[in-house]
Protein backbone atom coordinates (compact mmCIF):
# COMPACT_ATOMS: atom_id res chain seq x y z
CA UNK A 1 0.00 0.00 0.00
CA UNK A 2 1.47 3.32 -1.10
CA UNK A 3 0.75 6.45 0.86
CA UNK A 4 1.75 9.99 0.01
CA UNK A 5 1.34 12.74 2.54
CA UNK A 6 1.65 16.26 1.15
CA UNK A 7 1.43 19.19 3.55
CA UNK A 8 1.13 22.78 2.32
CA UNK A 9 2.04 25.79 4.47
CA UNK A 10 1.10 29.20 3.03
CA UNK A 11 1.50 32.79 4.20
CA UNK A 12 0.78 36.05 2.45
CA UNK A 13 0.87 39.79 2.89
CA UNK A 14 -0.70 42.73 1.08
CA UNK A 15 0.04 46.40 1.69
CA UNK A 16 -1.91 49.35 0.28
CA UNK A 17 -0.74 52.96 0.23
CA UNK A 18 -2.73 55.64 -1.56
CA UNK A 19 -3.10 54.31 -5.14
CA UNK A 20 -0.39 51.63 -4.79
CA UNK A 21 -0.62 48.02 -3.67
CA UNK A 22 2.06 45.42 -3.17
CA UNK A 23 1.55 41.78 -2.28
CA UNK A 24 3.42 38.56 -1.80
CA UNK A 25 2.79 34.97 -0.79
CA UNK A 26 4.94 31.95 -0.06
CA UNK A 27 3.96 28.28 0.02
CA UNK A 28 6.17 25.50 1.36
CA UNK A 29 5.32 22.01 0.09
CA UNK A 30 6.30 19.17 2.43
CA UNK A 31 6.06 16.00 0.35
CA UNK A 32 6.51 12.83 2.40
CA UNK A 33 6.24 10.09 -0.24
CA UNK A 34 7.08 6.42 0.27
CA UNK A 35 9.38 6.39 -2.75
CA UNK A 36 12.59 8.40 -2.26
CA UNK A 37 12.59 9.60 -5.88
CA UNK A 38 9.07 11.04 -5.42
CA UNK A 39 9.71 12.76 -2.09
CA UNK A 40 10.70 16.23 -3.31
CA UNK A 41 9.86 19.18 -1.11
CA UNK A 42 9.05 22.38 -2.95
CA UNK A 43 8.05 26.00 -2.68
CA UNK A 44 6.14 28.67 -4.55
CA UNK A 45 6.83 32.39 -4.20
CA UNK A 46 4.86 35.17 -5.87
CA UNK A 47 5.03 38.93 -5.69
CA UNK A 48 3.01 41.66 -7.33
CA UNK A 49 2.75 45.43 -7.48
CA UNK A 50 -0.21 47.42 -8.73
CA UNK A 51 -1.46 50.95 -9.25
CA UNK A 52 -5.02 52.32 -9.39
CA UNK A 53 -5.21 54.28 -12.64
CA UNK A 54 -8.72 55.46 -11.73
CA UNK A 55 -11.50 54.46 -9.35
CA UNK A 56 -12.39 51.46 -11.54
CA UNK A 57 -9.15 50.65 -13.43
CA UNK A 58 -6.16 48.90 -11.86
CA UNK A 59 -2.87 47.80 -13.46
CA UNK A 60 -0.80 45.01 -11.84
CA UNK A 61 2.56 43.37 -12.55
CA UNK A 62 3.49 40.03 -11.03
CA UNK A 63 6.30 37.52 -10.68
CA UNK A 64 6.16 33.83 -9.71
CA UNK A 65 8.97 31.43 -8.84
CA UNK A 66 8.01 27.78 -8.43
CA UNK A 67 10.10 24.76 -7.42
CA UNK A 68 7.88 21.66 -7.38
CA UNK A 69 8.57 18.03 -8.26
CA UNK A 70 12.28 18.92 -8.51
CA UNK A 71 11.49 21.27 -11.43
CA UNK A 72 12.01 25.04 -11.28
CA UNK A 73 9.91 27.49 -13.28
CA UNK A 74 9.53 31.28 -13.29
CA UNK A 75 6.99 33.57 -14.83
CA UNK A 76 5.94 37.18 -15.10
CA UNK A 77 2.60 38.68 -15.96
CA UNK A 78 0.48 41.79 -16.27
CA UNK A 79 -3.16 42.27 -15.41
CA UNK A 80 -5.49 45.13 -16.26
CA UNK A 81 -8.61 45.07 -14.07
CA UNK A 82 -11.64 47.09 -15.06
CA UNK A 83 -14.62 47.24 -12.70
CA UNK A 84 -18.03 48.65 -13.57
Amino acid sequence: LKTNMIKLYTGGLELNYQKWNIGSSYTYIDNDADEADESFNGNIFQGSIGYDLSSNVNLNFGFKNQDTDNKKTEGIGTALKISY
